[in-house]
């Protein structure tokens, strides 16, 4: 369901029943959808206090006139998130959401700012305002609910991840208050199983706490650290082992060094440790390690080697040199091998 506001509001829904066999025929122009719907605008604290009004739409399309709604209140539909559809606002009520957002979110119920980030990814990212989108996840920082603030970073996951390749320095500025707040709720929730608990729901989910970190170049990264440990001590993994190799891997693709890199090009022989040395290999910009990885991946010939590579696990960063030694190196593979490698046949 897409809302757009003004001070008329105009209602479109679009409904596609998943189970539901109609018969062949031509519908009638008089069938009819019913949808439950509701909005609220004004607060509680307010001298006019809050209006909740609940309605079933009953046409594909309907408008009237609010008169209580005024010009400056943010209109806020299907509050608490009550019934499973989305929800769509013009700019001018996006906008007001948003500020509302960052100047006092508790107002809104934890489950209506569940919604709102979802429905902001939906309609606002890959809209002609996607800094209002990033403009709505700068409120996280101040969100104190761990459910909330999950759904939230996963979406700002899924924002650097689109963005895999590009130098965006505001971005990440902007963004690394959000997980200075997700650290904090982190360490937070170790005192309280049910709260622990829900990091441990997406079995990745730490994953992409500990990218965020080194994204936003945020002091838990300790990539420095972490890195100066791997390269004494490559066989033992004291920490958690995605936490570990995502900071060095983050050290590598931020740092133009010479030991480290020599001694990554020493792994080659380590059995145990080749899996972990390519994919560190695969962050670094030395153009001898690139080399030295890219070779040994195509020599693997395993198509599943090469994607887990270009899809590193390990760091949202984007290694343009990398990837030109990768395919290189599979350019060099005979027509044969290289339709047994990626033939869908």
């Amino acid at each position: 369901m897409q809302l757009f506001t003004a001070r008329t509001l105009c209602f479109q829904t679009e409904i596609t029943p998943l189970a539901l066999v109609r018969p062949r025929r031509t519908p009638k122009p008089t069938d009819l959808w019913s949808v439950p719907f509701s909005y609220t605008f004004g607060t509680l604290k307010s001298s006019d206090g809050q209006v909740v009004r609940e309605f079933w739409l009953k046409n594909r399309s309907v408008s009237f006139v609010d008169v209580e709604l005024s010009p400056s209140q943010p209109l806020l539909a299907n509050p608490s998130w009550t019934y499973p559809y989305r929800v769509n606002y013009d700019t001018t009520n996006w906008k007001m959401i948003a500020r509302l957002l960052h100047q006092n979110h508790e107002e809104i119920p934890a489950r209506s700012r569940m919604q709102i980030l979802i429905d902001a990814e939906t309609f606002l990212a890959h809209s002609n305002l996607p800094q209002l989108y990033v403009y709505i996840l700068g409120y996280l920082a101040q969100e104190q609910d761990l459910g909330v603030s999950l759904l939230g970073m996963d979406a700002i996951h899924r924002l650097f991840d689109s963005f895999r390749g590009i130098d965006l320095p505001e971005l990440q500025l902007y963004l690394a208050p959000v997980v200075a707040q997700l650290d904090k709720l982190l360490d937070d929730s170790q005192t309280n199983t049910e709260l622990a608990a829900l990091w441990l729901i997406d079995p990745i989910r730490l994953s992409k706490l500990y990218h965020l970190r080194c994204m936003t170049n945020r002091p838990t990264c300790d990539h420095k650290n972490q890195a100066r440990r791997w390269m004494l001590f490559p066989n033992s993994m004291r920490d958690d082992v995605h936490k570990q190799v995502t900071a060095v891997c983050h050290f590598f693709f931020t740092h133009n060094t010479t030991k480290e890199v020599c001694y990554l090009t020493q792994l080659k022989t380590r059995g145990n440790q080749w899996s972990t040395a390519v994919q560190l290999a695969a962050c670094s910009h030395g153009d001898r390690v690139v080399k030295l990885a890219a070779k040994q991946i195509v020599a693997t010939k395993n198509a599943a080697i090469f994607a887990s590579t270009l899809q590193s696990d390990f760091s949202l960063h984007y290694n343009a040199k990398f990837r030109r030694a990768l395919w290189t190196q599979i350019g060099k593979m005979t027509a044969e091998e290289r339709n047994l490698l990626f033939s869908v046949d």
